[in-house]
């Protein structure tokens, strides 16, 4: 496994991966109350022109996992000032879950946020994706705060860790 920062030739890979995830989740557990219009206007977030601002912005931070020189996950988010990294998305490739990559990504993003004098990383995510807050609990993050009806009057999940 390479962690490493994700190049402009990593982009439509990293599109692709994102977009069949979200798909799964979605189909899996979300169709029946996250509107299909809502899910499209998230999908459109993941292109090209998303991913370029996050390899290219100095706020910024985007990294891709790889194993044989495939793609296999990617983590991108914002230092958001003040000692703060708003961790706004990660995810690994169907194939490539519960592998090791998603943490491999979360120890070399917390490397990267030390650099640069962070001392907490937080991330949102919807209550009932119990296999990402699980995920999130194996990384040492804890639950933070409950956001009720917040985006969209939906609830969400503050997980957080202090680095």
């Amino acid at each position: 496994m390479l962690i490493r920062p994700m190049t402009f030739a990593d982009i439509t890979a990293c599109i692709e991966i994102s977009k069949s995830v979200r798909q799964h989740t979605y189909n899996q557990l979300e169709k029946d109350f996250y509107s299909q219009e809502l899910f499209q206007q998230e999908l459109a977030l993941y292109s090209t022109d998303t991913f370029s601002k996050f390899i290219s912005e100095s706020d910024k931070l985007a990294l891709v996992a790889e194993r044989d020189r495939v793609v296999a996950g990617l983590a991108i988010g914002k230092f958001a000032g003040a000692g703060l990294f708003d961790l706004s998305w990660i995810c690994t490739g169907l194939s490539f879950q519960r592998l090791g990559f998603g943490k491999g990504l979360i120890n070399s993003l917390e490397q990267e946020c030390r650099k640069q004098n962070c001392h907490k990383i937080f991330a949102y995510t919807f209550p009932w994706l119990a296999f990402t807050i699980e995920f999130y609990k194996s990384c040492g993050f804890v639950q933070e705060a409950v956001l009720k009806k917040h985006w969209h009057k939906l609830d969400f999940l503050l997980m957080s860790k202090f680095i």
